[in-house]
């Protein structure tokens, strides 16, 4: 017998819901719901060319653990990129890291060309094939906070830019948590 979940059944007599079932658990799936709910930007490069984006689920990395430490220090620091870089030191492992951090960021951060290891399609790019200029463009892009990519909000999607200006219109004078605002 099939165990019914919200009404709905699964297929299967576990109720518990699988990773597919449950949400975006593939850069495939991100990608596909970033796009169904039009959380996406055209990007122009230094290259010339331009490509599809959404905002990469940073935050998400950096509650889960899926960062290694010292990456999520460096995402969390406001340093240049490039400084960020140079501070990780020479080490391999550490150099590891960073190559598979940019990597993971650009991936899930480029929707259309996909960039992918063992891209064979005809809309793929190897992650080794994207220009480092284009590269360090995009994790710039990212640390800005993907300008151009619409935000959910309870009210629609509304743009990063239109949100700046947010708190100082709602009394955002006073440090967050000071307890200023309190009377």
């Amino acid at each position: 017998m099939t165990e019914q979940v919200n009404g709905q059944g699964n297929g299967r007599s576990d109720p518990i819901a699988t990773s597919e079932e449950w949400g975006a658990n593939s850069v495939e799936q991100f990608h596909a719901e970033a796009i169904r709910k039009g959380l996406t930007f055209d990007l122009p490069l230094p290259s010339g060319h331009t490509v599809l984006v959404t905002r990469p689920p940073l935050l998400e990395w950096v509650m889960f653990g899926v960062l290694p430490e010292t990456l999520t220090k460096i995402a969390l620091e406001s340093a240049p990129l490039e400084q960020r870089a140079q501070a990780l030191g020479k080490t391999t492992g550490n150099l590891r890291e960073m190559a598979s951090f940019i990597r993971e960021v650009v991936q899930w951060a480029v929707i259309r060309p996909r960039i992918k290891i063992g891209a064979q399609g005809p809309n793929e790019i190897e992650p080794a094939h994207v220009p480092s200029g284009d590269l360090f463009f995009l994790l710039d892009w990212v640390k800005k906070g993907c300008p151009g990519v619409p935000v959910e909000t309870e009210r629609g999607l509304v743009s990063v830019e239109s949100l700046k200006g947010f708190r100082e219109e709602h009394g955002g004078e006073t440090t967050p948590g000071s307890g200023d605002h309190v009377s």
